[in-house]
């Protein structure tokens, strides 16, 4: 065994009592159950008069008194470098809150929670899976709040008119019947309706999102945590995984980018899309689609556009066999570490990822709620009943830049569909681009 000099004892120790500190405050957050009165901070890219509704109903409904949590909207475009210079500064928020994609930028700005603090069990019995997003091996980050999962909308009208019953459970149904009798098209390739919006990037509103949800149900979860020890990094470190097999005989990422770009092949019988369509949504909601992919929050957009269209919704297809899997936009609410409210900043977030908040935020902001005990209750419409079940399936992955990751997906469908890479040569360089982002930090 090495020898351990005298600086690196102090710090050990230092390091373990102030450990013991956090764990013995944060146990004890149950039993502050006496009005906070430190002024409580929260940003997010939710409006305000969203806030302060979900806070004036619990109020009336629920005696929770939010009094005390001032909400501050920010610009979604500008949250990120606001966030970092008032930190700078000293003036930084308590709480806030968090997407998914947000959560690998800022990790070393949030609160670890241990496991002592919120134990591992609360947090799975009281979240859907797809809440581990915000959480590893030896941390919470975030506690989930809510989820926006990808669905499946469906024109009734288009379907009835090509005599078919019901909107397709699997993919195979899309390949074997629907994408050919649902399109019409010339000679010529023109394509004048479309079966489903699938193959290309630029005019297909949630095209990172489906890509991702046909390659994690194809069985790879894109990035990985494991253990890595260097002079660099010690303990758990993400690790990209796009182009692994995974023991299947063909790699996921493979046969998930072969399907999707599939449906810009004019030699293929599921040719059904190409860039010079329209955007996918706007194509629908002009009644020109038969299906589109989007998140589930968007039916009230959807009816705005076009009152008259005669659509529903059901979950996005499934693969034959495997898990079910959908991808989810999550939110959840975190502590920033450097708060000087800690205790009363980490029962502030509790609150709110308890059911009475989560429930109101859900039903103001339109997000589905990833609370276990909502979800197991009887959903008010048939349309909120498809996005619970799809919160149960949702999953999402430690994205380490929405923009930048947003550009390696479109690079790498793109890529395929223009001729210019194969299937694993652009696979391999979007998983290089994505490590790279990883490393970064």
């Amino acid at each position: 065994m090495k020898n351990i000099n005298v600086f690196q004892v102090v710090i050990l120790v230092v390091c373990g009592f102030a450990a013991v500190i956090a764990m013995l405050m944060f146990s004890l957050f149950r039993a502050n159950s006496g009005e906070i009165k430190s002024p409580i901070v929260m940003w997010g890219t939710v409006s305000e008069e969203s806030y302060k509704k979900v806070a004036q109903e619990l109020l009336t409904e629920n005696d929770i008194n939010l009094q005390y949590l001032k909400y501050v909207e920010k610009s979604e475009s500008l949250f990120d470098d606001e966030l970092l210079e008032a930190l700078a500064s000293g003036n930084g928020p308590d709480v806030i809150l968090l997407p998914y994609d947000r959560l690998y930028q800022h990790k070393n700005k949030l609160l670890q929670i241990s496991y002592e603090s919120y134990g591992a069990r609360l947090f799975q019995d009281s979240f859907v899976q797809g809440g581990d997003v915000f959480r590893d091996e030896e941390y919470i980050y975030a506690l989930p709040l809510s989820v926006d999962p990808l669905v499946l909308y469906w024109n009734r009208t288009l379907f009835n008119n090509a005599s078919i019953a019901a909107p397709p459970r699997l993919w195979q149904k899309i390949i074997d019947d629907l994408a050919v009798n649902l399109t019409e098209k010339d000679d010529a390739a023109t394509v004048f309706k479309s079966a489903i919006a699938l193959g290309v990037f630029q005019n297909i509103t949630h095209a990172q999102e489906i890509i991702q949800t046909l390659i994690m149900q194809a069985g790879n979860p894109i990035v990985i945590l494991e253990e890595r020890t260097n002079s660099q990094v010690v303990g758990l470190a993400p690790r990209a995984v796009l182009n692994e097999r995974f023991n299947y005989t063909v790699a996921p990422a493979e046969s998930a980018l072969r399907f999707y770009t599939g449906f810009a092949d004019p030699t293929k019988s599921t040719y059904s899309w190409n860039t010079s369509l329209p955007n996918d949504r706007e194509m629908f909601a002009r009644g020109d689609l038969a299906m589109y992919i989007g998140r589930a929050s968007e039916v009230d957009a959807i009816r705005k556009i076009n009152p008259n269209l005669n659509f529903d919704v059901t979950t996005v297809p499934q693969r034959e066999t495997g898990d079910r899997i959908v991808f989810g936009d999550f939110t959840g609410v975190a502590v920033l570490r450097n708060s000087p409210y800690i205790q009363d900043a980490f029962s502030t977030m509790v609150t709110m990822a308890d059911a009475p908040f989560a429930k109101k935020w859900s039903d103001i902001t339109g997000s589905t709620p990833v609370r276990i005990d909502i979800l197991a209750e009887p959903a008010d419409n048939s349309f909120d009943t498809v996005a619970q079940s799809s919160a149960l399936w949702a999953r999402a992955y430690l994205e380490p830049d929405a923009q930048k990751t947003e550009s390696i997906y479109r690079a790498m469908i793109e890529g395929v569909v223009s001729g210019r890479f194969g299937v694993n040569d652009s696979i391999n360089t979007a998983n290089e681009l994505l490590q790279e982002l990883l490393n970064q930090r």
